[in-house]
């Protein structure tokens, strides 16, 4: 169950030479490049996979992460394997941030969820959960002028 989940806040026009160093194979410079790049957003304590069970759940509560995989830099990202769940440029953001907003985080309800989706009985899934929540949104909310994005990588 243990994947790493990594988030950075930069600017869009930065995506292109990092992705020529993913179709270089260069995936050390590539990563050592986007922290740089980029601010990492907060630190998240538990493995990735809480996160891709989040995003599961926020998609059968009818909000959708964006993977604008038709924006090109976006797009050239998206054809190496690092693990990208959300890219969201700064109207991607907004409208994302808006629409977790209507939503009620209740840890009782993510906890039993996390269980039933992994079939496991782990006394931290609503707490972890609930901070992928406030991790991921908060990344969104960095997103503050256009031509910044915001990326998730878990893998």
């Amino acid at each position: 169950m243990s994947q790493v989940a990594s988030a950075f806040v930069l600017w869009t026009k930065e995506i292109e030479p990092l992705a020529r160093l993913l179709a270089e194979k260069n995936h050390k410079a590539f990563w050592e490049g986007i922290s740089k790049a980029g601010s990492i957003t907060a630190e998240f304590d538990y493995s990735g996979s809480v996160l891709n069970v989040l995003l599961t759940y926020w998609e059968e509560h009818g909000v959708q992460m964006p993977l604008s995989l038709d924006k090109p830099a976006f797009a050239s990202l998206a054809a190496h394997d690092v693990g990208l769940q959300v890219c969201a440029d700064y109207s991607d953001a907004e409208a994302a941030v808006e629409a977790l907003e209507k939503l009620e985080l209740n840890k009782d309800e993510l906890q039993s969820y996390f269980n039933e989706f992994t079939h496991d009985d782990w006394d931290e899934a609503g707490v972890a959960m609930a901070e992928g929540w406030q991790y991921v949104l908060a990344g969104l909310r960095e997103v503050d002028l256009d031509g910044k994005c915001y990326l998730l990588f878990v893998g």
